[in-house]
């Protein structure tokens, strides 16, 4: 613990002790208020340079860290704040647990009232595209495999038009989607 050293006006030295904080504001203050002004006084006539001021500034910059971090530590050392905070913490999870459970009992009856699908009605979903995508890949992996010869010509122009053709009134034709993309080459799986 720092000291200062007094003399009263009878000539008697005393000393006197002083906390950390003090001796640091003391510091803060001095460097502030008298090193600071004279730095720069030195330097307006030219007897100092760049160096002195930024000693001067340096340790005014370091005592108002020290001075910070020492009321942050006993800020946060103090009992009223660690109770504070923990009555605030049981406070916040008590409020998230009061506010889950009514939105839950909210949304649980508004839900099917709405028509909204649940969470596993869009899995399900989900599940059922992602069959009938397998299925799409396995018809398109068929029909090309059907529809190609090794001569390279399709099944339509080796047997030629089929029964029903547009040619016969029954208003099919020799084009098929499925058929046009195999020969295109345009098939992805």
């Amino acid at each position: 613990m720092a000291a200062i050293i007094k003399t009263n006006t009878n000539g008697v030295t005393t000393r006197v002790a002083t906390s950390p904080l003090a001796q640091t504001l003391a510091d803060v203050a001095e460097a502030s208020l008298v090193d600071l002004p004279l730095a720069t006084m030195r330097r307006l006539l030219g007897r100092a340079d760049d160096l002195d001021m930024n000693l001067v500034g340096w340790k005014a910059y370091d005592g108002v860290i020290s001075i910070t971090n020492q009321a942050n530590d006993a800020l946060l050392s103090s009992p009223r704040l660690a109770a504070a905070l923990s009555r605030a913490s049981e406070l916040a999870l008590q409020w998230q647990r009061v506010s889950q459970s009514i939105a839950g009992a909210f949304f649980a009856t508004l839900w099917p009232n709405v028509g909204l699908p649940t969470a596993k009605e869009i899995d399900a979903l989900k599940a059922e595209v992602h069959g009938m995508r397998e299925e799409l890949r396995a018809t398109r992996s068929a029909a090309r495999t059907a529809l190609s010869a090794p001569d390279g010509r399709s099944t339509m122009q080796r047997n030629g038009p089929a029964i029903g053709d547009s040619r016969h009134g029954h208003g099919w034709s020799e084009w098929s989607p499925t058929q046009a993309l195999l020969e295109t080459g345009d098939v992805r799986n």
